[in-house]
C-alpha cells in the first residue's frame, strides 16, 4: 500500500540535551556537548511511541511485546522519516545544514572550486574565506540561488541564529557516604531554541490506514523532558517546491551533486565499484551514531556516519537523460536505517561552469 506524505512539528517546551555517540564518563573536568539537531533515530522513536499510545500500529506493537518477526522491515513498510528541518513560523521558512562546499567571509558567500578532482576553498586577497562547518541554509535560498549559481544571493545563518546554550553542572553522589565522589563533576551543554517560533519540521510517509493523528506531547530531549506535536496532512509549499525540483530537472552529463540533509551511516560494506564512482567526497568531523534499540531490547552498535551538510560528486553514465527523481529512486542506493531518516539527500546537476 502507498505511504501518504504527512508532517509533524515539534516544539520542546524546556531545556534539550540530545546525546551523540561519544562516550561519556563522569569525571572532572569531563564536558559534552547536546546535539542542536537529534539523529533522525530520536525522532523516529519518540513519535512512533507516541502513536503506539494513540492506538496505532497495534500489530507492531505485539511483534515488539513478543519480540518476533522483522521488526525493521515491518516498521519500514508503515512508518518513514523523509527530511528533518528548522522551521522559522514567523518567516514562513524552513532550513538544512549548508553544503560544505560553501564557503563565507565577511562580504558574502562562496562556492569553492572543482578542479582535477580535487576540491579547494575560493581564494580571496581581502578576506578569509571559512567554509560553513554548522551553517544553516533556507531551502528556498537552495533552490532559487544555490542551484541557479546565485551563490552570492545566498545568506548562511549561524546555529546561534536558532538555538541558545546552557551549562547544566552535575555531581555522582557516593551513596555509602552521602556526599559527592571525589573529583566526579562534569558539565553538560543543554540547548533551547532562541526564539518561539523555531520548531522541528518532521516530514514522514506513513500508512494511511492509520491516519488522522491527534496532536499531543512526546517525550523528546532527556529525562522528564517534554515537546508539543501538531499534525498535518496538508501540502507545504517549500517542500512541495523540492518535490516538484525533483521531477522537473533532468541530468544531461554522467555526473550528480549529492546534499546531505542528514547523517548517512557507513556500513562498511560498499565494494570497489561503488567506491570507484566517487569522484569527490566533501565532509565535516564525522558522527558516531548507537544507542538502545527499544523494539529489539538490546543496545546498538556504535556506527560512523557522514554528517548533515556533506557533499558527494558521482560519476555514472546511467544518470545522462535521467530526471533526478528517477536517480533518486533508482542508482542511489539506500543508505542503512533509511526509514528512520538517515541518508536523506538533495540531488542536483554537477553544471554551472564546475569542472573536473
Amino acid at each position: 500500500m502507498k505511504q501518504k506524505i504527512c508532517y509533524f512539528k515539534i516544539k520542546p517546551s524546556d531545556t534539550m540535551f540530545f546525546r551523540s555517540g561519544s562516550i561519556f564518563k563522569k569525571r572532572f573536568g569531563n564536558y559534552i556537548e547536546s546535539l542542536d539537531i537529534p539523529y533522525p533515530s530520536v525522532f523516529y522513536g519518540a513519535i512512533f511511541s507516541m502513536l503506539l499510545r494513540q492506538k496505532k500500529f497495534k500489530y507492531i506493537l505485539e511483534y515488539i511485546k513478543n519480540k518476533s518477526g522483522n521488526i525493521p522491515k515491518e516498521l519500514e513498510k508503515v512508518f518513514k522519516i523523509d527530511g528533518i528541518y528548522l522551521y522559522d513560523e514567523g518567516k514562513k521558512r524552513m532550513f538544512i545544514k549548508a553544503p560544505l562546499d560553501l564557503f563565507e567571509n565577511k562580504f558574502g558567500t562562496a562556492l569553492g572550486i572543482y578542479k582535477d578532482n580535487h576540491f579547494y576553498s575560493p581564494i580571496s586577497d581581502i578576506s578569509k574565506y571559512e567554509r560553513a562547518d554548522g551553517k544553516f541554509i533556507g531551502l528556498d535560498d537552495l533552490i532559487n540561488s544555490y542551484y541557479k549559481g546565485f551563490i552570492n544571493k545566498i545568506q548562511l545563518y549561524s546555529r546561534d541564529y536558532f538555538f541558545t546554550t546552557y551549562i547544566k553542572t552535575g555531581i555522582e553522589m557516593d551513596r555509602g557516604i552521602g556526599s559527592a565522589k571525589n573529583n566526579f563533576m562534569y558539565r553538560v551543554n543543554m540547548v533551547e531554541f532562541a526564539d518561539k517560533r523555531f520548531s522541528y519540521i518532521v516530514k514522514c510517509r506513513i500508512d494511511p490506514e492509520n491516519i488522522p493523528f491527534e496532536n499531543d506531547i512526546l517525550k523528546l530531549g532527556g529525562e522528564s523532558k517534554i515537546a508539543s506535536l501538531v499534525f498535518t496532512d496538508k501540502s507545504i509549499n517549500i517542500l512541495d517546491d523540492l518535490e516538484k525540483y525533483f521531477n522537473r530537472i533532468t541530468i544531461f552529463n554522467n555526473k550528480i551533486k549529492v546534499i546531505l540533509t542528514s547523517p548517512m551511516i557507513i556500513d562498511g560494506q560498499d565494494n570497489k565499484e561503488k567506491k570507484d564512482k566517487i569522484l569527490i567526497k566533501i565532509t565535516g568531523r564525522p558522527n558516531y551514531i548507537g544507542g538502545f534499540d527499544m523494539a529489539l531490547g538490546e543496545q546498538k552498535t556504535i556506527n560512523k556516519a557522514i554528517p548533515a551538510g556533506s557533499v558527494l560528486i558521482l560519476e555514472n553514465d546511467c544518470f545522462k537523460g535521467k530526471k533526478i527523481g528517477e536517480i533518486y529512486n533508482k542508482f542511489i542506493l539506500d543508505a542503512k536505517e533509511k526509514f528512520k531518516g538517515f541518508g536523506n539527500v538533495i540531488i542536483m546537476p554537477f553544471e554551472r561552469g564546475n569542472k573536473l
